[in-house]
């Protein structure tokens, strides 16, 4: 399946996901404005800011850079156990109204935008209605009613490992189909973790009904500290197992910078292109309001980016003049090759995405999956401006650089056609910011990102010669059409 086709699929699951659970969730607006008593309103309106203050306060759980489809962070709140508690004493559709909301409020404040906001708010309304309703037939069915705390904390228990399941199948469907993924692959990978999460939400859930059935003072001294131990042995543990996983996976992120290195060297990029090139993509990234992370995987792509090339003959790599369209072919499959090179490395940002769509053409004809327009990420449209403008002012065996006066025009030239013309529009206007900040960076000492720079040889290291048959060597090209 094509990527493009890939992004449709999800495209139209997340638009059909957000539009039911928004309009489950303006049922339940309704059935709170027009069918409750002042009384309830009352209630509800003390729980809704209880719940979001509760939200504010998530243990966070990253997804894979490979399949981080926004900038967001999976969390786990017990504000929850508030949506489960208004299921169990008011029913299906004033659950589903606080669940919304808080789920709304609480995804401002990992990402601004908008889609993915309201993506939250319908994927948590359905699956608060979901709950809700296991909730309702358990007690229905299973159990005699709501005199026994016995059959209400089980019936909790059902509910909220059905929205959890809901929850996280909604989820797994999105990035699968976006990734083109087995659904059950997505889940296993990254959230089989969650099944245990139902124990203290349905816990703290019936420690609230308790409450209000038998007294707060009772249940605060009995029950709080159960509750805050659940709460923080949980955080402690995925705090230990984070940071092992972040131990190992910031070795991975050091081999492949010196793989990048290797490459940029190989390919005559010297570090201070590099350096100039995250100092544009940052300054652009932020005035398009990308999120820090996403500010953080431009500066990783601004090094990484051509990693992928050292699947390529070295020839291609080193010819100087045009390719022939053969070898134009496999050079594009650089863009494939370090996406999957980076897949396979935990990044907390999302930097696979910038390395596999940066030679994405705004109308369409670029490579390697044909994205159009706004299909293509931002980050990879602001990677593909700045890097061309840098690189093109760079003298090469095979061209002159051009001047900046030049360079700008083509640019200009290009926009709306190879470059997103905002995208372009915003790095133009600012160049004279980004190039008096890249000034007062060069008083500093050059970076080697990780590599041993070859003035701190020794003399003698600097004399060896290569062995017989290392010496590098080349097809002749005299032979081979130019494109």
């Amino acid at each position: 399946m094509s990527k493009t086709k890939e992004n449709r699929k999800s495209r139209a699951f997340q638009a059909a996901v957000t539009a039911a659970g928004l309009l489950l969730w303006c049922a339940g607006a309704a059935d709170i404005t027009l069918r409750r008593t002042p009384a309830e309103q009352l209630t509800l309106l003390v729980l809704v800011p209880m719940a979001i203050v509760v939200g504010m306060f998530p243990i966070t759980f990253p997804l894979p850079s490979g399949l981080k489809f926004t900038s967001e962070k999976v969390c786990f709140t017990l504000s929850d156990a508030f949506i489960l508690l208004v299921a169990c004493r008011y029913g299906v559709l004033p659950a589903v109204f606080l669940a919304g909301l808080e789920c709304f409020v609480s995804s401002r404040s990992t990402t601004r935008r908008l889609s993915s906001n309201f993506f939250s708010l319908g994927m948590m309304s359905l699956a608060a209605g979901a709950a809700a309703s296991a909730l309702a037939a358990t007690l229905s069915y299973a159990f005699v009613g709501l005199n026994s705390f016995t059959a209400v904390a089980c019936a909790l228990l059902v509910a909220s490992l059905v929205q959890l399941a809901v929850n996280v199948g909604l989820l797994s469907t999105l990035l699968a189909l976006r990734h083109g993924d087995p659904v059950l692959s997505v889940w296993r990978k990254n959230f089989l973790f969650a099944v245990a999460m139902f124990l203290p939400t349905s816990t703290a859930a019936s420690l609230m009904y308790l409450a209000l059935q038998s007294g707060f003072v009772v249940v605060l001294v009995v029950g709080a500290p159960v509750l805050l131990t659940v709460y923080f042995v949980h955080k402690q543990y995925r705090d230990s197992v984070r940071s092992r996983v972040e131990s190992l996976a910031a070795a991975h992120r050091q081999t492949v910078e010196a793989l990048a290195v290797a490459i940029n060297a190989k390919d005559e990029v010297t570090h201070e292109h590099v350096l100039r090139v995250q100092t544009y993509a940052a300054g652009v990234a932020r005035l398009l309001g990308c999120t820090d992370a996403d500010v953080e995987a431009l500066k990783a792509g601004a090094l990484r980016h051509d990693i992928g090339k050292i699947g390529g003959p070295d020839y291609i790599l080193s010819k100087p003049g045009k390719l022939t369209a053969e070898e134009f072919n496999q050079m594009k499959l650089h863009t494939v090759v370090g996406a999957q090179i980076l897949s396979r490395v935990e990044f907390p940002f999302p930097v696979v995405p910038v390395v596999r769509h940066h030679h994405e053409r705004w109308d369409g004809h670029g490579y390697p999956d044909g994205l159009k327009g706004e299909e293509i990420p931002l980050t990879a449209r602001i990677l593909s401006v700045v890097d061309c403008f840098d690189a093109v002012r760079e003298d090469r065996p095979y061209r002159r650089g051009m001047t900046r006066e030049e360079a700008i025009n083509y640019i200009l030239g290009e926009s709306g056609k190879t470059y997103d013309p905002q995208a372009v529009a915003t790095f133009l206007a600012h160049l004279p910011e980004f190039e008096t900040e890249i000034e007062a960076a060069r008083s500093g000492p050059a970076p080697t990102f990780g590599i041993e720079a070859v003035e701190q040889l020794s003399d003698a290291a600097l004399r060896v010669e290569p062995a017989a048959g290392v010496a590098e060597s080349k097809p002749a090209r005299d032979a081979a059409p130019q494109a």
